[in-house]
Formats: structure tokens, sequence, C-alpha cells
């Protein structure tokens, strides 16, 4: 079993400082960072802290670009539709991309 912990560093803009010296810390040049890390390193458990709304969101979205075809919350899906709860899993959607 692989445990990963990171510290992303909530701060989801560009720095001042940062952009005098030709780099960018923002949050969508971190988050993609940390996706090919996790993708590459696939840790079992995954704990972070300092992370911000728009980081979850923007690492959520890549790694969920990249799952395999079927995950927890595919089956899920599938479930719900199987018992007819068409409702609760358009609900379930909309979650997922908030």
């Amino acid at each position: 079993m692989i445990l990963m912990t990171n510290n992303q560093w909530k701060y989801d803009h560009n720095n001042e400082k940062w952009a005098r010296l030709g780099m960018d810390c923002s949050a969508d040049v971190r988050s993609a960072g940390l996706v090919r890390a996790y993708q590459q390193i696939c840790p079992d458990i995954l704990a972070v802290q300092e992370s911000s709304h728009l980081m979850e969101r923007l690492i959520m979205q890549s790694l969920f670009e990249y799952a395999p075809k079927s995950t927890p919350a595919q089956d899920y899906l599938e479930l719900l539709a199987e018992i007819g709860l068409k409702k609760e899993s358009e609900d379930f959607i909309q979650w997922q991309r908030n």
C-alpha cells in the first residue's frame, strides 16, 4: 500500500516575485504537476493539506479525465440507473462537477 501526503500551498495566483523570475506558481500550473506525480506514483491513499477549492477542482477534473473506465463513481451511477433513480444520478453528476 502506498500512502502519500503533500502540502499544496494554498495560493491560487502567480506570485509577483516568482513572475519576475520567469516562473508561474499559479494553481493551473501547479495542479498539472501534482496530477502528473499522482498518476506516476498511484498512491492508494492521498492526504493533502493547504489545498484551495480551485486546486481541488483542477486536480479532480484532471484525475477523472485519465481515470480507468470503471471507477467507484461510475459504478455508483450505473447502480442508480439500474434501480431507476435517474434524478439521483443526475444530482450525483452535478455534485461531482462542483
